[in-house]
């Protein structure tokens, strides 16, 4: 719009002076035709037409400079206008080169942006999953240690067990009692079990590992057995000990026999009396058991004596 607006004010310009130079021309060749009428008018002589005014010459030499530096003009304004319009068009194109660049940089920046933060989520993303799986094989190698222990734990207490099983078995071991596997058993006593008779027979319980009862029959003649002493009592032992002290308490009652003897051993063959027993006592692992210690009535005028057992528990 700048361009057409100057090129249409130089037109303006150069038709305005041509009309002001083309007005002076005809005034002139007016006079002049009118000088000529007036002289054939007067029937004068013909003359050669006067040369045209100096004045009138020189207008219409300056109505052709100014045409020319009018059109100079223009044309110069024109070639402006248009370098204006191409170094704005220039100035454009930069301008839009370098806006283009701009969103280059910008979108390579966001890209480059965009990858860095991938990066460090597969980073941080990798991280967790190492420390994961080291905790994983960190807890899996634990438990397989814990696992390993119990387990050698748990073998070597059956290892144990087992040995300890079949040494009682064979032996007997000391340390362990073997009442509560083998409960029911009965044994052979002398001197002791029932008190006073030389030799009895007797059938035992362990109703718990330390508590034993016994119930027997004794024989008052050295020659022939004969029922002549029937007892009950009970026997106080040391948990799991298989060889532990034994304390008992007993009652017995003793009839005549057929001898007639008035006293065994120093003892009223007759009678009824409680009596205490105290000594040592052993029952194997495979059920064989053993006593020995001392019997004493509590009886007035009875003393005591020595007893050994021998037995086998089922």
């Amino acid at each position: 719009m700048k361009i057409s607006k100057t090129l249409i004010a130089g037109i303006a310009c150069s038709c305005l002076l041509t009309a002001m130079g083309g007005k002076a021309v005809a005034d002139e060749t007016k006079k002049t035709t009118s000088s000529e009428t007036s002289s054939s008018d007067t029937n004068a002589p013909a003359k050669a037409p006067a040369p045209a005014p100096v004045k009138t010459r020189r207008a219409n030499r300056n109505v052709k400079k100014n045409s020319k530096v009018t059109t100079s003009t223009t044309t110069k304004t024109d070639d402006t206008n248009s370098t204006d319009y191409k170094v704005q068009a220039e100035k454009t194109r930069a301008d839009a080169k370098v806006d283009a660049a701009d969103a280059k940089v910008e979108a390579a920046e966001i890209r480059a942006k965009a990858k860095v933060e991938a990066a460090e989520i597969k980073a941080k993303t990798k991280t967790d999953e190492v420390e994961a799986r080291a905790k994983m094989e960190k807890e899996t190698t634990e438990a397989r240690a814990a696992t390993k222990i119990d387990t050698a734990e748990i073998r070597a207490s059956a290892d144990k067990d087992a040995t300890d099983t079949r040494n009682s078995a064979k032996f007997g071991e000391l340390s362990h009692s073997g009442r509560l596997s083998h409960r029911f058993g009965a044994y052979l006593s002398m001197w002791g079990d029932p008190f006073p008779a030389p030799i009895g027979l007797n059938v035992a319980y362990n109703v718990y590992d330390f508590l034993r009862a016994n119930i027997g029959v004794g024989s008052n003649d050295d020659r022939t057995f004969s029922l002549s002493t029937v007892g009950a009592g009970v026997k106080g032992v040391v948990p799991d000990w298989a060889l532990t002290p034994v304390v008992g308490l007993n009652v017995s009652t003793t009839m005549r026999g057929s001898t007639g003897a008035n006293s065994i051993r120093g003892f009223d063959p007759t009678g009824t009396r409680a009596y205490g027993t105290v000594g040592l006592d052993w029952q194997a692992g495979m059920g064989l058991n053993f006593a020995a210690g001392y019997a004493h009535s509590f009886r007035g005028g009875e003393n005591g004596t020595i007893f050994f057992n021998a037995g086998i528990f089922l």
